[in-house]
């Protein structure tokens, strides 16, 4: 193309004001691009702006804002992407003003004119223009006059309604309004609207219209005219709708739905001019002059701001964004506030190295501003100055994770302090800068600290620190903890003083570094809590040589009556005569031969000197359940006495409360009846559904007959009358009551590869909590004891229990089983198991539940505890707060009784094959260990040595026809049989 020279381009006048703002001289050679400026600048933007697009026209520079909309008009006529503008592509945008130009005009000569003289249409232009509103639009003011002007023209022809035939019989005004008439009825009766009608409707369609950017009239009334016709068709045409100009029910039910719907491109609404206002306060600035116009540049700012918090980047303006920009502009810091919250903002803007103020204020100043900008920056945010909730939650992030090598940050200092108050030290002068020598100081505290030694400094650390710090004993302090510490000192051959005092002087110092340095330990002369704990223990431990404690003197008065004698006049001095003693004590009795007079020694000590022999009686009960919990017999003793529930449960679970909980209410839960079967046969009362458990695909319906279904190779084969069936997904049956293995059950019957052996299936009933319930309580508690007190304790705990499991083994295929091992469950209650008081008692606690806090409890529970409940961790591994053993004054069942009794005497255990013959040597003594009325274990004390046993193992050696149980008393009786 050749070169413009001297040419003066003037678009289409559709107005004086249009044609006079697009009159520009261009030069001979068009090239503008970022940085540019003058009239062809100033051209091409208001061509731009005709074209639909917005921009800033307030100058006449070329700036990224107008070179994006370039991009994306080049994007759009499939041209090469280049951001600049040459001659060629100029005179194409004018091409394309001219021809919107154009098509404007087309539409001006097409609409109907009525039989009025030229005198009478200018009449009508002015009335129209007297009724008619301006309409603002998105445009800048030079362009608003121009649209007022086309509009009012476009208003004119609109309202204009077409001219009609006269006949003798009629007067022209007479037949215009009979057809006007019966077009409006007939567009009423198919409730279409239409070229020629005149309706109420027509003024929210051109609204509508209007909003998703086909524009017919800035002052809207009831007349569909040619206008509005070709709107309509450009409207069905852009959204993929039969093209007829006719609004008829689809089309108006689309425009409705699209223009009342979430705002987006291309749209004209006032809530846009928000929308844009909100974006440009957490910097997605969109113009300097917000419009109702969404336009591509709205569009690519809120798919930014989308995009940074997470929701969907679409462009669309749903509920779930305008919710969070509303968060975002709430929460934002900016400058010109001031918030307390700026406080906070610039203290953590320093701790992570963008220093504002040596005394921060509330004031959101320039230099905040541009410290936030710096952060931003630097940690890849959007660089706005505004500290918008993404900016404040990195810089929260930043500012409290742990310390570590590289970081600058004031707590650094306090670090350092720390570490150099028990011996650490990394420099005289701390900094903020956290360097290579305090990673390293700080791995060397965790690792004597039993501390990950990462040499980052976490909360653990930082906590454990601390703690160092506040207990350190050091030079210059005065404290009554320095007294035993010189004692410990003292016991250990470190003597400071033969009177000492609470004062930490030079020659404690010194003390404990040779201390420090005998152990092992650090040596820094501060008594921090290592070398504490490590002098306490080895002060307070097993005597050994070097000590100076009291007790040695008892130590070598035992050694004497045992035949290992040291001295005559004993002292606190445990020297190397006294070592040589005790191995050679343990050496004979088979101890391990160290000289060091620990807890074993002195107690083999202690035996071998007994003289006298014991004989032990014992008085025990028999068991019924574990004992852990509720006691099914106690809750009946109380519910007797006139407790409630609330009072029944409280006193067995230690702790609890019983109460609602919205969360455990109405609820399903999977037991299971039949696990790792091949086949299984199930009926029903009543019409039932099968179905392919995954997909809900109903594999046959309305059943009357027994289902037989069975599992092989990873297929299930379901098999009613005649009738069958296969899936590879697991089976659900549905509907009525279910007779199974002759119990009849409410809820689904789900048929799943056992989880256990995918080779067989498993048999899960899926059922309500309250009706699983109702086949539980009976067959758990006496339904004959007629408590209902006691029923709803158990209906409660079992309720509690049966929450617990739900869902708690999700790698089994139920939650529960039907069993002992879980709760009995028998489905719906048969006989006399369907008890009216059960039933009560079931239904008035509905959804009460018990719980430790705010957790469900393991609501175990057994039939009796013999008298006396036992600790959670005494049957299973786990201690639990609220199974705590206590007394069962309640319970008045026959396991309550003494049932049996035993007698023996050392000597009697001594000739037992179990203990005889070991090589120890005879028992000279035994100690129990027993709680809560039960036996744990035993020690078995023998001349040359001891074994301790498990209760059961000593029941086993005694004999279990002897000791029955190990729920007993023990009576030691000495010097008789």
């Amino acid at each position: 193309m050749c070169g413009l020279t001297a040419a003066t381009v003037v678009l289409s006048p559709v107005t004086a004001s249009f044609a006079h703002s697009l009159e520009h001289d261009l030069t001979d050679e068009i090239h503008i691009e970022i940085g540019s400026e003058g009239p062809e600048v100033l051209a091409l933007k208001e061509a731009l702006i005709l074209l639909g697009y917005e921009l800033d026209q307030e100058n006449d520079y070329f700036d990224e804002e107008t070179e994006e909309i370039v991009k994306l008009l080049q994007e759009l006529n499939e041209l090469e992407i280049t951001g600049t503008v040459d001659e060629e592509f100029f005179l194409f945008i004018l091409n394309e003003v001219e021809q919107l130009i154009e098509d404007a005009s087309a539409d001006d000569e097409n609409e109907p004119v009525g039989e009025a003289s030229e005198n009478n249409s200018e009449n009508s232009l002015e009335d129209a223009n007297q009724q008619e509103g301006i309409n603002e639009k998105e445009a800048t003011p030079s362009e608003e006059s121009t649209e007022q002007e086309q509009a009012l023209h476009d208003d004119a022809a609109e309202n204009q309604e077409p001219a009609q035939e006269t006949s003798e019989e009629n007067s022209p005004e007479e037949l215009l309004e009979e057809a006007t008439e019966q077009t409006s009825v007939q567009a009423l009766a198919d409730d279409v609207l239409q070229q020629g009608d005149r309706d109420p409707r027509v003024i929210d369609l051109k609204i509508h219209l209007e909003i998703m950017g086909f524009k017919v009239s800035n002052t809207p009334n009831e007349y569909f005219g040619p206008v509005t016709t070709t709107k309509v068709k450009e409207f069905q045409g852009a959204y993929n709708l039969e093209v007829t100009g006719k609004a008829d029910a689809i089309t108006l039910s689309t425009l409705s739905e699209l223009a009342n719907g979430p705002l987006q491109q291309g749209m004209y609404r006032a809530d846009a001019v928000d929308l844009k206002i909100n974006l440009e306060k957490i910097g997605y600035a969109v113009s300097s002059n917000p419009n109702t116009y969404f336009g591509p540049i709205t569009a690519r700012q809120l798919k930014a701001f989308q995009s940074a918090y997470g929701l969907t980047a679409d462009g669309i303006v749903n509920t779930e964004t305008l919710i969070t920009l509303q968060y975002a502009v709430d929460n934002r810091l900016s400058l010109g506030m001031n918030d307390p919250r700026v406080i906070d903002l610039k203290v953590q803007l320093e701790i992570v190295g963008f220093r504002v103020s040596n005394n921060p204020n509330g004031n959101y100043g320039p230099i905040t501003a541009a410290k936030v900008s710096e952060f931003q920056a630097e940690y890849g945010l959007r660089v706005t100055g505004i500290a918008d909730p993404l900016t404040q939650d990195r810089l929260n992030e930043l500012a409290t994770v742990p310390l570590e090598q590289g970081m600058y940050r004031a707590d650094v200092v306090d670090l350092k302090i720390n570490l150099e108050k028990i011996g650490y030290a990394v420099s005289s002068n701390p900094t903020t800068y956290y360097g290579p020598m305090t990673a390293s100081q700080v791995r060397a505290f965790q690792s004597a600290y039993g501390l990950t030694a990462d040499g980052i400094a976490d909360k653990e650390t930082i906590e454990k620190l601390q703690d160092a710090v506040a207990n350190r004993l050091y030079l210059g302090i005065n404290d009554t903890r320095v007294i035993d510490l010189k004692k410990n000192l003292e016991v250990l051959g470190f003597q400071v003083s033969s009177n000492p005092n609470g004062n930490y002087g030079p020659i404690t110092e010194s003390m404990v570094k040779e201390f420090q340095a005998n152990y092992g330990l650090r040596v820094t002369g501060i008594a921090d809590p290592l070398t504490q704990n490590r002098l306490d223990e080895l002060a307070n431990g097993p005597l050994q040589q070097g000590m100076y404690r009291a007790d040695v003197v008892d130590l070598k008065l035992k050694l004497a009556k045992a035949g290992y004698g040291v001295s005559t006049n004993p002292t606190i001095f445990f020297g190397s005569m006294t070592a040589s003693q005790v191995r050679a004590f343990q050496e004979n009795y088979g101890l391990p031969v160290t000289g060091i007079a620990d807890q074993p020694t002195l107690q083999k000590l202690q035996e071998v000197i007994a003289a006298s022999s014991k004989t032990f009686f014992i008085e025990g009960k028999t068991s019924f359940g574990h004992g852990v919990g509720m006691t099914q017999n106690g809750a009946y003793g109380m519910a007797q006495q006139g407790k409630t529930y609330e009072e029944i449960l409280t006193y067995y679970y230690t702790g609890v409360t019983v109460g609602t909980d919205s969360r455990y209410t109405d609820g399903e839960i999977r037991v299971g009846l039949t696990l790792e079967t091949p086949s299984v046969t199930v009926s029903n009362t009543s019409l039932y559904s099968v179905e392919d458990r995954e997909t809900g695909e109903v594999l046959l319906s309305n059943a009357t007959t027994s289902t037989e279904i069975s599992y092989d190779e990873g297929t299930f084969t379901i098999k009613i009358g005649n009738k069958t069936v296969t899936t590879e997904n697991g089976v659900k049956l549905s509907g009525g009551t279910f007779l199974y293995k002759n119990n009849r059950y409410k809820g689904d019957f789900h048929f799943v590869p056992s989880h256990s052996n995918f080779e067989m299936m498993d048999v899960v009933n899926y059922v309500d909590v309250e009706t699983y319930l109702q086949g539980v309580v009976p067959y758990e508690m006496y339904v004959s004891w007629g408590e209902i007190e006691a029923f709803k304790a158990q209906a409660i705990a079992s309720r509690t229990y049966a929450w617990r499991n739900i869902n708690s083994f999700r790698s089994r295929t139920f939650d529960v089983y039907d069993s002992v091992r879980s709760q009995v469950y028998n489905g719906i209650p048969q006989g006399l198991y369907n008890n009216s008081i059960v039933n009560q008692a079931i239904v008035e606690t509905k959804d009460i539940v018990i719980k430790y806090g705010n957790t469900l409890i393991d609501a175990v529970y057994s039939a009796s505890a013999s008298g006396h409940t036992v600790n959670s961790e005494d049957v299973w591994p786990n201690s639990v707060p609220y199974l705590r053993g206590k007394p069962d004054p309640y319970d008045q069942s026959s396991y309550t009784r003494v049932s049996w009794d035993y007698t023996f005497d050392l000597n009697d255990l001594s000739n037992m094959a179990a203990f005889k013959g070991n090589g120890k040597g005879r028992i000279i003594d035994l100690e129990f260990q027993t709680r809560n009325d039960r036996l744990y274990g035993v020690t078995v004390i023998f001349e040359n040595g001891m074994e301790t046993m498990t209760a059961s193992a000593f029941r086993s050696a005694v004999g279990t026809t002897n000791l029955r149980s190990t729920i007993m008393t023990i009576t030691e009786v000495n010097n008789q049989k």
